[in-house]
């Protein structure tokens, strides 16, 4: 699934937050890289990483747009990858 506008991550920003996927499911939550929408209005997708809400038995997606431009510029900070994780393994 890609809408008619869609974002990829970049090499640095894959490899990013396919260690935090990692992070999260070796500490206890379920996450997975995945597509969804950014803007389903504007039929925009991209990548991101998907978490399941243990309380709500669904998924959401764990990435800000902002942090989404800065995984990818490798500028993602120690202190919000720790936010992420921290909410996805609560």
């Amino acid at each position: 699934m890609t809408g008619k506008y869609h974002d990829t991550f970049t090499s640095v920003g894959y490899q990013k937050a396919s260690d935090i996927v990692t992070t999260i499911n070796t500490l206890g939550g379920k996450a997975r890289l995945g597509v969804t929408y950014l803007d389903y209005g504007q039929d925009w997708t991209w990548e991101t990483i998907l978490v399941v809400s243990k309380s709500l038995d669904m998924e959401y997606q764990a990435l800000t747009p902002r942090d989404f431009n800065d995984i990818n510029e490798g500028n993602l900070s120690l202190e919000r990858i720790q936010k992420i994780v921290a909410q996805a393994t609560k």
